[in-house]
């Protein structure tokens, strides 16, 4: 009989060599599961504090660009040899903005007025007398002929800056008017791409958390209109839903605000195709919302005023409960779907529809109570 084992005089049970060499297979393999673990906890942990990081910077990118901008601005006007470089970070301060659409807005402003306020003073300093009369001349003039041109407020006040400035400076230095045009120049370009190419604001991921988040509160309205409708449809109750509703409406604003500012501010960012696609798709979503919204308050006040008819029977408010617990659960599946991009092309068909002997006044039905609520919405 083969042995197994073999036995020391201690007393212990020693394995055998190919024993010994699979338990040690074992612990290299558990060693290196054991590293990868810690690799990845390690990676995962770096990557976390990666994105905090990221989140931080663009939290705060109003207040590091500015800083960025103006040092490298004042160092671009001190090697075009400007006397003034002043003026080069003067400009960033004024015109780097939260968004790229108000950036590029104030920019415009900003180099517009400056240029054509330093022009119309500059041939004109040398020869007259700066007192407080010739000042106002000359603001009261030049104003008058930019506002009679209809040019934007914000410019006429930079171009009554400029006027000011090198009317008063002009005497002192006579390169303050040339380097007023340059360094504003410098200021506004290095504006422009510090904002655009370092973390561009993008305002679409926002609009579109609002935008699921007014979903969610749709269907929550609609599940809370089904509660009340099952616990006895009490009018006083459908006045509290309305004025509830009122807050949803803000929402719904507010949201409309947000995607306009995205709109206007993924014009200018080159390196937003991907967001400018998502933006695309989910406003045309925005109507289905709005609609949703105007069918809520809608159907809030037409159970009111069946409610307060006395007419409304238990097998009603039992139906109707149901169907709008339904049309909850359809709103949030349809936020779902949006979000994973899934767009169902076909006609959908409701799990409710009208007794047979009233389907075919359907449709007049539906436009008598619309019209009757515009005649109510007038009085």
């Amino acid at each position: 009989m083969e042995e197994k084992t073999r036995i020391i005089k201690t007393g212990f049970v020693i394995p055998k060599k190919p024993v010994l060499i699979k338990c040690l297979k074992h612990i290299i393999i558990t060693h290196k599961y054991l590293r990868s673990f810690q690799s990845y906890l390690f990676l995962k942990k770096g990557l976390k504090m990666l994105r905090c990081i990221i989140h931080y910077l663009q939290q705060t990118n109003i207040v590091w660009k500015t800083a960025l901008a103006s040092t490298i601005s004042w160092d671009l006007a001190k090697l075009a040899g400007s006397q003034h470089p002043f003026l080069a970070p003067l400009t960033v301060i004024l015109c780097l903005q939260p968004t790229l659409d108000k950036s590029v807005r104030y920019t415009y402003q900003r180099v517009f007025g400056t240029v054509v306020g330093v022009l119309l003073t500059a041939f004109i300093a040398p020869y007259l007398k700066i007192t407080g009369w010739s000042i106002g001349l000359l603001i009261l003039i030049s104003a008058g002929i930019a506002k009679w041109m209809k040019v934007p407020e914000q410019v006429i006040k930079q171009m009554i800056i400029s006027v000011l400035l090198v009317l008063a400076l002009q005497s002192q230095s006579p390169a303050y008017a040339w380097d007023r045009i340059k360094d504003t120049l410098i200021g506004a370009l290095v504006t422009i791409f510090i904002h655009l190419l370092i973390f561009p604001p993008d305002l679409t991921k926002k609009a579109l958390y609002s935008m699921e988040k007014f979903a969610d509160d749709l269907s929550e309205r609609f599940s809370m209109v089904a509660k009340w409708i099952e616990y006895g449809c009490v009018p006083k109750g459908g006045d509290n839903l309305q004025n509830d509703a009122k807050k949803l409406f803000e929402e719904l604003i507010q949201i409309i605000t947000e995607l306009n500012q995205a709109s206007k501010n993924l014009k200018y960012n080159i390196f937003a195709q991907k967001s400018q696609t998502a933006f695309n798709q989910h406003n045309e979503q925005l109507l289905h919302l709005r609609q949703g919204y105007a069918h809520l308050t809608k159907m809030i006040q037409t159970f009111t005023e069946w409610s307060s008819s006395g007419n409304m029977t238990r097998e009603n408010q039992i139906l109707w409960s149901n169907y709008l617990q339904y049309i909850a659960v359809h709103i949030k599946n349809w936020k779902e779907r949006i979000n994973d991009n899934v767009f169902i092309s076909e006609k959908l068909t409701a799990p409710f529809t009208l007794p047979a002997e009233l389907e075919h006044h359907r449709y007049h039905l539906g436009l008598y109570n619309d019209a009757l609520q515009i005649i109510q919405d007038f009085k």
